[in-house]
């Protein structure tokens, strides 16, 4: 039987995966209902907007984990037809591709000429980008959690580092802003758009009831793009009531990668108690999270409540050094605790000698007094482990 497909906004659509779906959900034929938008490309994103008289902006950022600018060309940059505005804020740059300026043009190639014909020049500086280098002395274990160490059959000490990972959504970061005097309206790659208004009245020199913020559709953020309009709707918004005129500034993907947050790098320092049996007893655990330029948002979710492992002095610190600042990305600090917590149980389990499943279930016993929920739950993971393993 062929499926209906209605003419307008469809909710059922012929494809080959649903016979899989069958008694999943109370509508197993549902479609997304912009999906045929997007695909045929007819979907219009905050990147797609161009409007009449605009002009385009970029920043002027620094290319060295730390450097200081030594000279550049205003008057051959201003001099470059279609160039509206160079402005040079800072002459400092404390992390790779941090904005220190921005060129404003009646077109982007324009604006890029202007960018040429800048010739910043740059002094490399002394840098420092890693946890490792900028944190200080682990602190000591107190006095009971050393008794607890001495006290257990065996210690794992170990150290764990999860690098930087860097947001790459389908459409870059950035705005288009049309100031027209006594109103506006902001065309935002944003996941929030009271989050997006929120940062922008003070840019607009505007009541919020005086501007619109529009995102009909967003290429992905991952939560990189809920905490406001971010510095590009931000200077969009200053050059547009500036100017007059609507002011589009988005990010290339290199920029993207270089200056819109990032998920932070971590280094968990472990001291873990444990008995023969595998039994954890509890330990310190010290975490530190690499912030950049920022002053908080490294935290570590370790431990993280799903595991019993004893009695915990646990202490967190965020580290800066020369490098971009954290920002949300898919439930944060929660991938660093992860990583780290299984690989300690890893390795917990190995040198007990015993089964790292029935570690983390809390031992034998335990399974054989679990309800049969959790019993039916870990034979469908060791038999999908053991199926993995023989592939």
């Amino acid at each position: 039987m062929t499926p209906r497909v209605p003419a307008v906004n469809p909710t059922e659509m012929p494809t080959k995966n649903r016979p899989a779906n069958d008694g999943a959900s109370m509508n197993d034929h549902t479609s997304r209902l912009e999906g045929v938008a997007k695909v045929t490309g007819r979907a219009t994103y905050s990147r797609d907007t161009y409007l009449p008289d605009m002009l385009h902006a970029c920043f002027v950022r620094c290319p060295y984990g730390a450097g200081m600018l030594v000279s550049r060309d205003e008057a051959a940059a201003k001099a470059v037809p279609g160039v509206v505005e160079v402005l040079i804020r800072s002459e400092q740059g404390q992390y790779h591709g941090q904005p220190i300026g921005h060129v404003v043009a009646e077109t982007e190639l324009a604006m890029k000429r202007g960018l040429r014909a800048l010739n910043a020049r740059w002094k490399a500086e002394d840098v420092e980008t890693t946890i490792e280098g900028a944190m200080g002395d682990v602190p000591e274990a107190n006095g009971h959690t050393q008794r607890l160490l001495g006290e257990a059959a065996h210690v794992l000490e170990a150290t764990y580092e999860t690098e930087v990972q860097t947001h790459s959504s389908f459409e870059t970061h950035g705005a288009v802003v049309d100031h027209r005097g006594d109103e506006a309206t902001a065309y935002v790659s944003t996941q929030g758009t009271f989050a997006a208004r929120d940062g922008l009245g003070q840019a607009l020199g505007l009541p919020e009831s005086k501007f619109e913020v529009i995102c009909e559709h967003i290429g992905g953020g991952f939560g990189s793009k809920l905490n406001g309009p971010g510095k590009e709707g931000v200077v969009a918004a200053q050059l547009s009531a500036k100017f007059g005129k609507p002011v589009r500034l988005f990010v290339d993907r290199a920029e993207d990668h270089l200056d819109t947050g990032n998920r932070p790098s971590s280094r968990s320092v472990v001291r873990i108690g444990f008995d023969g049996d595998g039994t954890i007893r509890g330990g310190q655990i010290q975490t530190y999270g690499g912030v950049g330029v920022a002053r908080g948002g490294g935290g570590v979710r370790f431990p993280s409540g799903r595991y019993e492992l004893g009695e915990i002095q646990r202490e967190h610190e965020d580290v800066r050094f020369n490098g971009g600042p954290p920002r949300a990305f898919r439930a944060p600090g929660c991938p660093q605790g992860a990583f780290v917590e299984e690989l300690m149980l890893d390795e917990v389990a190995t040198l007990a000698g015993v089964d790292p499943l029935d570690l983390r279930a809390g031992g034998r016993q335990a399974r054989r007094e679990a309800g049969i929920f959790e019993q039916v739950l870990l034979q469908l993971v060791c038999h999908d482990l053991a199926e993995i393993a023989a592939d």
